[in-house]
């Protein structure tokens, strides 16, 4: 419901504040609680404010994963969804349709998600 969406959004930006307070804006956390807030948007049709939040997203977890790891490749996947839906919308006129985004191809991540795979490759590159 609708009532659902507006509660799910505010607590997902309390948690992105408050990470980005205890935390920093450039911590992997504040990175995995914007890319979530990012998904949240788009799924409610919100490609620019998805857009946003998920470039905000992308570049944290090029930072500390690398532009090849897994879950920066799968963020930058769903970027490039969103961007997608942006130039369908803005080259439509209407955009009626295009404002409804397409399911991304990547779940969102479990709490935690891309901090235990950063020690994971840390692992595998050390040995």
């Amino acid at each position: 419901s609708e009532a659902a969406l507006q509660e799910a959004m505010a607590m997902l930006q309390n948690i992105s504040g408050t990470r980005e307070r205890f935390l920093g804006p450039t911590h992997i956390a504040t990175g995995e609680a914007q890319y979530t807030m990012g998904l949240l948007h788009f799924f409610t049709g919100e490609a620019a404010a998805a857009r946003s939040c998920v470039q905000s997203a992308a570049a944290v977890y090029v930072e500390h994963l690398g532009a090849d790891h897994p879950s920066t490749k799968d963020v930058r996947s769903v970027l490039s969804e969103i961007e997608d839906k942006l130039l369908a919308f803005n080259g439509e006129g209407s955009g009626e349709d295009s404002a409804l985004p397409s399911e991304p191809a990547t779940p969102m991540p479990d709490d935690g998600e891309a901090n235990a795979e950063s020690k994971e490759s840390k692992t595998e590159d050390d040995g």
